[in-house]
């Protein structure tokens, strides 16, 4: 059975007049488009959560590879923005400006403890031979950094693998 106008207006805020209950409701389901944006303040909003829990999500992540990867400090760093970004979300009195340069400020300390991973001299049998087991065989790329990362994820794999 199809819900009336009224009946579903009346459950709307008491500061609307019926006229403006009757378009939100018609723009809440669908029959012509929102004339305040309504439907694209409905969207974007679910756009915005996405992106933040992903964000979240992909944070703990890194931290759990760079936790395997050997870096203790940076993954334990990530780990834990990553669930002080989840215990606050939607109930934070800081601002978001201020949420977005610590968040850098963590980056940018993981980034500068990556750079100090060091990378062996591959033309070096004995320093090839006597380092950590590795996943697979990785050839430099000429990125330092690059080869960093994938130095770190290839340690991770190593350990996370069945022996």
């Amino acid at each position: 059975m199809r819900k009336q106008v009224s009946d579903v207006a009346a459950a709307l805020p008491f500061s609307l007049t019926p006229a403006q209950r009757a378009v939100r409701w018609t723009c809440a389901v669908g029959l012509h488009p929102s004339p305040t944006g309504a439907t694209g303040r409905i969207i974007m909003g679910t756009f915005k959560k996405t992106a933040m829990w992903t964000g979240i999500v992909l944070t703990g992540l890194c931290g759990i590879v760079l936790l395997g990867g050997g870096k203790i400090t940076s993954g334990a760093l990530l780990i834990v923005t990553a669930f002080v970004t989840a215990m606050l979300v939607g109930r934070s009195r800081i601002p978001v400006w201020l949420r977005v340069v610590l968040i850098c400020a963590v980056f940018a300390l993981v980034i500068a403890n990556i750079s100090t991973t060091q990378i062996p001299d591959p033309s070096d049998p004995i320093a090839m031979g006597c380092g950590e087991e590795l996943a697979f065989d990785y050839e430099p790329s000429g990125f330092k950094f690059l080869d960093q990362v994938v130095r770190i994820f290839n340690t991770f794999l190593a350990e996370a693998a069945p022996s």
